[in-house]
């Protein structure tokens, strides 16, 4: 987390943390583009190999993915011989703070909050170039720096979130002013940074994958996260609860 931070600042930009609940309060102003991509051929390691190519294409990267969001914008980029789904939505603040709480967030789906609605198109191609650039194979440094400095503008604002040791989540924006009502945590006890265009092409997971305890509550393997979560929190011995 201190790298990240320190990285930010080489920038020229600021962040502050926030609670994810708090997103609602933050994005009063705001309006949002929410995107996603996928890569056609995935699907194909997804044992969805039967389904027909032509329902994969007018599906997008949402609905493969498996998010039934409304009013999506489909494209489809061609990039060394791979075909590339990416789509833009507006969500409601309630939708994209769900979206935020996966682990795939800021890998192959993200958002974006803007406050004026005349950089909502030039935002939008800065996305497609990102993109595009990621599956030329191009340096990630430079695809990352070059998209936190123009993504994050006076009017837009960029959602990262990192996860501690407990699978607690805390929200940080990236702005190109101070932003007050920054609350105080310890960079240290924030060990994932969920930053995009951050992993290999390769390493992408894709599809939402189910957490352990999003699993009913009498689920044992929901159980048994949820006491291992316990025995970190409290330090509880091993041998005390054997």
């Amino acid at each position: 987390m201190k790298d990240f931070c320190k990285w930010v600042q080489s920038l020229g930009l600021y962040y502050s943390f926030h609670k994810i609940e708090d997103l609602h309060t933050l994005a009063q102003n705001t309006t949002n583009i929410s995107w996603a991509f996928l890569k056609s051929s995935a699907i194909n390691t997804a044992n969805l190999n039967n389904v027909n190519p032509k329902i994969i294409e007018l599906k997008g990267a949402f609905l493969n993915i498996v998010f039934s969001f409304k009013s999506i914008s489909k494209k489809i980029l061609n990039v060394k011989n791979k075909s590339i789904f990416l789509d833009f939505t507006t969500l409601s603040i309630g939708e994209l703070e769900s979206l935020m709480k996966l682990r795939i967030f800021n890998q192959n789906i993200g958002g974006i909050l803007i406050e004026n609605q005349d950089d909502f198109f030039s935002k939008i191609e800065i996305l497609e170039k990102m993109v595009s650039d990621y599956y030329s194979d191009k340096n990630l440094d430079e695809i990352k720096t070059i998209f936190f400095k123009t993504i994050v503008s006076e009017h837009c604002f960029l959602p990262i979130i990192a996860t501690d040791l407990y699978e607690e989540k805390i929200l940080i924006l990236i702005s190109k002013q101070r932003i007050k009502d920054s609350i105080n945590i310890s960079l240290d006890s924030y060990d994932r940074v969920q930053i995009p265009f951050s992993l290999k092409t390769s390493d992408l997971s894709y599809f939402y994958k189910w957490y352990p305890t999003s699993l009913p509550p009498n689920h044992p393997t929901s159980l048994l996260s949820q006491t291992c979560i316990f025995i970190m929190k409290n330090k509880v011995k091993l041998s005390r609860i054997l």
